[in-house]
Order: structure tokens, then C-alpha cells, then sequence
């Protein structure tokens, strides 16, 4: 796998491809990458032929103790506990007792553990409701807990069986 062109990590993965020129160039091998930690989307080579994932960003595996709050809400009675069963640098699935409307905007606080500052994310949106499971998008973060979240997705990217 080729390194980030951004920030020089290996934690990269292959990348859909979007439209027809992506599609071409796949036949010359040169395929679509999404760095997991930057998010950075660039073309390399891979010097043989590969069919392209569904996913920009890999998924890991997570068990972690979520508070979900209405946007605008935070307060102890309007929070519900979950907790994030997977994460990625742009989204998670949480599994929580209160079904919740897909397009719902929250303020998502994840607790890693107590030698970790919690994760905040303003503004997780819903994409997808399955049971208890949701779906959320990270559309935007703030560049600190971004940061906080990058070296969360890290620890669990290098420690993977691969």
C-alpha cells in the first residue's frame, strides 16, 4: 500500500472509485485511496488489478460508552447512554435504547477511558436507523477533538490483525 502524500502515515486504504476517468485509470492500475487518519483522497498505483471497496473509511471494531444529546441539549436529563459498537474517522454506529429520526443532529460524547479525554463531536448526524442501531456521520469536527479522534482511530489501526 502506497503512504499518505499528506501526512507520510501507511494507514491507508483503497478508495470507490467515483466517475468514469477513476473507473479508466483503474485499467492502468492506478487506483483511489482514502488515508484513514487525514482523510486525504489521492490516486497511486497498485500495479495490479483490484476491485474497489464500498467503504471510504475502514471501520473498527469499538466498545465504548457514548452519551447522545439532541443538538442544542445538553443537559443530564435530555442525554441517552449508548455505546459505539464501531468507529471511523468520519462516523460510528451506536447502539442506544431511544430510536432516534434519521437526519437528527446530536451532540455525540464518546468515553474511551479515564486516562483518555472524552471525544466530543458537535453535530453527528444520523444517517441510519436499524433496531436500536444508529448510523451517525461526522460532517464536521472541531480540530482539536478531530485530533483526539485521529489518534484514537491510530491506536486501533495499528493494533488490527491484518
Amino acid at each position: 500500500m502506497p503512504n499518505c502524500p499528506r501526512c507520510k502515515t501507511r494507514l491507508v486504504d483503497q478508495a470507490p472509485q467515483l466517475g468514469g476517468v477513476e473507473r479508466l485509470l483503474g485499467l492502468l492500475t492506478l487506483y483511489p485511496f482514502r488515508c484513514q487518519l487525514c482523510a486525504h483522497r489521492f490516486l497511486a498505483f497498485l500495479w495490479r488489478y483490484s476491485s474497489g471497496p464500498r467503504r471510504e473509511y475502514e471501520r473498527v471494531p469499538a466498545q465504548y460508552k457514548a452519551i447522545l444529546y439532541p443538538a442544542g441539549a445538553r443537559t443530564a436529563e435530555a442525554g441517552t447512554e449508548g455505546t459505539v459498537l464501531n468507529l471511523s474517522i468520519s462516523g460510528c454506529l451506536v447502539e442506544a435504547p431511544t430510536r432516534l429520526p434519521q437526519g437528527a443532529t446530536l451532540h455525540l460524547t464518546i468515553y474511551v477511558s479515564d486516562l483518555f479525554p472524552p471525544v466530543e463531536v458537535e453535530g453527528a448526524v444520523v444517517k441510519s436507523v436499524l433496531d436500536k442501531r444508529l448510523g451517525l456521520e461526522f460532517p464536521k469536527r472541531d480540530a482539536e477533538e478531530e485530533n483526539r479522534l485521529r489518534i484514537l482511530m491510530e491506536a486501533h489501526l495499528l493494533t488490527r490483525p491484518r
